[in-house]
């Protein structure tokens, strides 16, 4: 109890801990998200908690550093139905964080050795990986707020020092698809149709989440495509893959180039109330008047979401953005030399 009350008496003299040496600072702050510490049972267990709370207050005031409000991690965890013990593992905490947006976290230990108390934080990059540990031991007997401060001057300083390390600068992010289309600007562009059968194992398809992708980028670009017809169209294209030298009906030539594919997702693993689902895609372009195949391609891609329909339209979704970007241009670029 007078650990506690120790604990509690400090936080004033932790409003801010000193920066680090001056050193050039990264354009924007990092986010930083600070979970509970682990502690043993017994009079360490309720420390934990209050340990991730000061050394939160103290790095508050650290330049080039952007903390995770703790309220709004405790409720992050709930929701994902993670550390319902107050704890979380390395892995579980990255998932968090990765919904929270903080590129680095600090996870840590509470425990004794004899008479002397020892904390263990370590600074993990949730994209790169590192792990940094940073330690601060102090007589079990003696009060803890200088253990405390110490172990945040060097977390702080080993955010500050590894930033590169733990949260490298993002290249600037370009849109494929913008890019596409500026590529096939002012150029002219075949009529299209699409069909691209799609299955979730165990579970109906509600929306086809490949040909709509697929829909949208071309009329993005510009190109013109034709829709009805859908069962015909379906009921070829069922055959085409069973069968690659079955004829393109007459009622499809109304076209230049039919794209035509085969999608299917399924479920993966559970992470808490995460689901994983991994999307599967296969698809060609060919000459609608030939049937000549002027692009093939295929994609798998893995989403994660709170639940699993939507994790497996997102792969798909994802799968039909890479593959479109592809095909597009070796169609196009197929056909005009047709």
């Amino acid at each position: 109890m007078k650990m506690v009350m120790a604990l509690v008496l400090a936080l004033a003299a932790l409003v801010r801990i000193p920066a680090a040496p001056a050193a050039e600072e990264p354009a924007g702050p990092v986010t930083v998200a600070i979970f509970d510490f682990e502690a043993p049972s017994g009079n360490l267990r309720e420390i934990g908690p209050q340990v991730a709370d000061l050394l939160a207050a103290g790095l508050s005031g650290r330049p080039g550093i952007r903390l995770v409000e703790r309220a709004e991690l405790k409720k992050v965890l709930a929701e994902l139905g993670l550390g319902k013990t107050g704890i979380v593992a390395p892995d579980e905490a990255a998932e968090a964080g990765k919904v929270l947006g903080a590129r680095v976290l600090v996870i840590g230990r509470v425990f004794t050795i004899d008479s002397e108390l020892v904390i263990v934080a370590r600074t993990i990059g949730t994209e790169t990986t590192r792990v940094f540990a940073d330690s601060a031991q102090g007589m079990v007997s003696d009060p803890l707020a200088p253990v405390i401060l110490e172990l945040g001057e060097k977390v702080g300083d080993t955010i500050t020092a590894r930033r590169a390390e733990l949260a490298p600068p993002r290249e600037e992010a370009t849109d494929p698809v913008a890019e596409l289309c500026g590529r096939l600007a002012g150029k002219q562009l075949p009529r299209v149709r699409v069909k691209i059968e799609e299955e979730h194992i165990s579970r109906p398809v509600i929306d086809p989440a490949a040909e709509t992708e697929f829909i949208l980028i071309l009329r993005r670009c510009g190109f013109e495509v034709v829709e009805g017809g859908e069962e015909v169209l379906s009921d070829w294209a069922r055959k085409y893959f069973r069968d690659s030298s079955a004829e393109v009906p007459r009622a499809l030539e109304d076209v230049d180039i039919l794209i035509v594919g085969e999608a299917f997702s399924e479920g993966g693993g559970r992470t808490g109330n995460l689901v994983t689902a991994k999307g599967r895609l296969e698809v060609r372009a060919l000459d609608a008047k030939t049937g000549k195949i002027l692009a093939v391609d295929r994609r798998t891609e893995t989403a994660v979401d709170l639940a699993e329909s939507i994790a497996a339209k997102t792969a798909l979704q994802a799968a039909a953005r890479d593959s479109a970007v592809r095909i597009i241009p070796e169609m196009t670029q197929g056909w005009s030399a047709e």
